[in-house]
């Protein structure tokens, strides 16, 4: 298992078994149904912990006084810490009580089922598109707390996890540091941040001041959501074009109100715009199987066909995104509306095939060459 979140249950369990109690990962197995872990049985389990820990060597007796249950219902709570849950702990003759045979400083009561494991794997695999940034390491300890109370006895195997699961989400460049922190720094304290900016499409960096509202990330690229003194009006930077940010001693104040959707409800992905277009595209059957189960933006319906074949309908403010989405499904589309749309594909189009050589340049055509 390559994830961190594997090594560490891997070696959590390793820590919490006495040698003598070692035993391989159980196979999951619906029919087998381990101790019940209910509420009042955590709760009593945590009161022989702390008494193993202050090391009076508690037994049934003892403890169904303090606890004011059966010695029966201790018997099977001391089952299941020694059984199910591989707490290293054992029975001493002269002093009529149980004891930790080497210290205990977690306290794994969480039994999880295949469902929880899956989870848990995939909460891994997200964290690390925030690799790199300030929000990482305490999300990272966060998972790690989590970890640290499970069960070594899991009804999943770790070792056969990554032959029923494959994560190939397309990931991010690696995020500078001390950048993303100089920009989260302005967000949280509202104040104007000084930067090199690298416009879409371009070699050159611009000096800019910005006004850093939020974060967004979009298909795993980060964006910095901000104004600029003057401008009145929030834009959408690409992290890995911004350079050098410094912060300044001038500050901002967002309007009343504001939130990310002002800017993102509109776009496809990331780009926003001014204008409003209502888009309608009748997708063939093979793009309705690629495109039909995904959710790409909050306005979206589809409508199937019998014949297999889709209509999308949604309505957004920029067309590039758009254009770009569609040029994946470049022969098996067909846009309805907008006009406009149609248009920036069939340029997009002559453009790929002039450069190809499919066709010859056409110097009357500007807009197109």
């Amino acid at each position: 298992m390559g994830t961190h979140l594997g090594q560490q249950l891997k070696q959590n369990k390793s820590q919490r078994m006495t040698n003598s109690g070692k035993k391989e990962f159980e196979k999951f197995d619906a029919e087998k149904t381990p101790y019940s872990l209910n509420r009042a049985a955590i709760v009593r389990i945590f009161h022989i912990h702390y008494r193993l820990q202050a090391g009076v060597f508690p037994n049934k007796r003892t403890l169904s006084e303090e606890l004011e249950i059966s010695e029966e219902t201790i018997k099977r709570d001391i089952e299941c810490m020694r059984n199910d849950l591989h707490f290293p702990m054992d029975y001493n003759d002269k002093e009529h009580g149980w004891y930790y045979t080497e210290k205990m400083d977690k306290f794994p009561v969480i039994t999880l089922t295949s469902k929880d494991m899956f989870g848990l794997f995939m909460l891994d695999e997200l964290l690390k598109q925030y690799e790199g940034t300030p929000l990482y390491a305490p999300l990272r300890m966060l998972l790690d707390k989590v970890v640290d109370f499970v069960s070594p006895n899991a009804r999943f195997s770790l070792d056969n996890f990554e032959t029923v699961a494959s994560w190939r989400p397309v990931a991010g460049n690696e995020v500078d540091f001390k950048k993303f922190e100089t920009i989260q720094y302005a967000i949280e304290n509202q104040r104007v941040v000084k930067t090199m900016y690298r416009r879409h499409n371009s070699r050159e960096e611009y000096e800019r001041y910005l006004m850093p509202y939020c974060w967004a990330l979009v298909d795993y690229r980060w964006y910095v959501l901000a104004d600029a003194p003057g401008r009145g009006k929030v834009h959408t930077y690409v992290l890995p074009r911004i350079s050098n940010p410094e912060i300044t001693k001038d500050t901002f104040e967002k309007p009343p109100g504001w939130t990310p959707n002002e800017v993102l409800g509109g776009a496809f992905r990331a780009m926003g715009g001014t204008e409003k277009h209502n888009i309608v595209i009748d997708f063939d059957t093979w793009s309705t199987d690629i495109v039909c189960d995904r959710k790409w933006h909050p306005t979206q319906k589809f409508e199937i066909r019998e014949d297999g074949t889709s209509r999308m309908t949604m309505q957004i403010d920029s067309l590039e995104e758009v254009k770009c989405f569609l040029m994946g499904h470049i022969d098996h589309f067909e846009v309805i509306e907008p006009a406009a749309l149609n248009a920036e594909i069939d340029c997009a189009v002559l453009r790929m095939a002039r450069k190809r050589g499919l066709m010859p340049a056409a110097p009357d055509e500007g807009n197109v060459a």
